[in-house]
């Protein structure tokens, strides 16, 4: 599905300020309230600047904070004041009264965003998240991958997706309860999550499945990183006396196909290779999105 003009805006604000300090933000904010306040003097009182004085405002509650908010909350009212000044000479008074009720306007404007932003985000992070895991669920993973293939098909470059499925999960429910067999898959996504980058993905697809979402991963990388998260995870079972293996299948796309559902198949089959082959193993695959054919088969 193509992006709209608006997604595609909204994704270029997230990369360039989702994360960035608090004193960047303030200061671009800053640089919208000069340029407001420039235009609003030499257009003198023809028109009326007073509702536009909010984008810097607002701009820094929501990708800053609410202190950077009240701070150019303030400033906004200081630029005002002083372009405006001239009206009000024989009045400061007034003059100081209209400000502090500009200013009043600001904050409340400021506070109710910055609480509808953290609403939204508490939200956000409910409806993407397993709730008994912590780790993404399907619906992010899915969105996930699929913004990776629109990024991908236009600077092509390769990614590497991990399924993991848990052997013997079921006997550690029936032989020791629901509630470990709940600790055990919070510890699978805590130890998977501690040892792959920022920027990588871990999963929860199903009950007892997880997949590991590598952007950017070749096969080196993918050599580099599954044997070892294979063997950290069983060192965490043997660690609690934990029955269960892990059957994982990973794949490697040199070339990315353009479908979220060409991915995942890819490495769910190669997983059950696994399983069939005896479990407990890691298998891997260098595939060719662009025409399906594999490249190689490796264990």
């Amino acid at each position: 599905m193509e992006q709209t003009v608006e997604q595609h805006l909204n994704e270029l604000f997230h990369r360039l300020f989702d994360g960035k300090p608090t004193v960047l933000i303030v200061a671009v904010g800053l640089v919208f309230v000069g340029a407001i306040a420039y235009l609003d003097y030499i257009t003198g009182e023809a028109l009326s600047f007073s509702a536009v004085y909010l984008i810097p405002i607002c701009f820094g509650t929501w990708y800053g904070n609410p202190r950077a908010g009240l701070l150019l909350a303030g400033a906004s009212t200081v630029a005002w004041t002083t372009v405006n000044l001239e009206d009000y000479s024989a009045h400061l008074a007034i003059a100081g009264w209209n400000a502090v009720m500009r200013f009043s306007f600001f904050v409340i404007t400021s506070t109710l965003l910055g609480r509808l932003r953290d609403e939204l985000r508490v939200a956000q992070t409910l409806a993407n998240t397993d709730p008994l895991t912590g780790a993404a669920n399907r619906r992010l993973f899915i969105e996930t991958v699929q913004q990776e293939l629109r990024r991908a098909a236009r600077h092509p470059r390769p990614l590497t997706l991990a399924y993991l499925d848990l052997d013997h999960f079921k006997e550690v429910n029936d032989l020791l309860g629901h509630a470990t067999g709940d600790q055990l898959l919070r510890r699978v996504a805590q130890t998977i999550h501690e040892h792959i980058r920022r920027t990588d993905l871990v999963a929860r697809l199903g009950g007892d499945e997880f997949a590991v979402f590598l952007p950017e991963t070749d096969r080196d990388g993918a050599h580099a990183l599954l044997p070892r998260l294979h063997e950290l995870l069983l060192q965490a079972m043997i660690d609690r006396d934990w029955p269960v293996t892990f059957s994982i299948g990973v794949v490697t796309f040199d070339r990315p196909p353009a479908a979220v559902d060409a991915v995942i198949q890819r490495a769910d089959a190669l997983m059950y290779q696994v399983k069939r082959a005896g479990k407990n193993q890691v298998r891997y695959e260098l595939a060719d999105g662009v025409d399906g054919k594999k490249s190689a088969v490796e264990q």
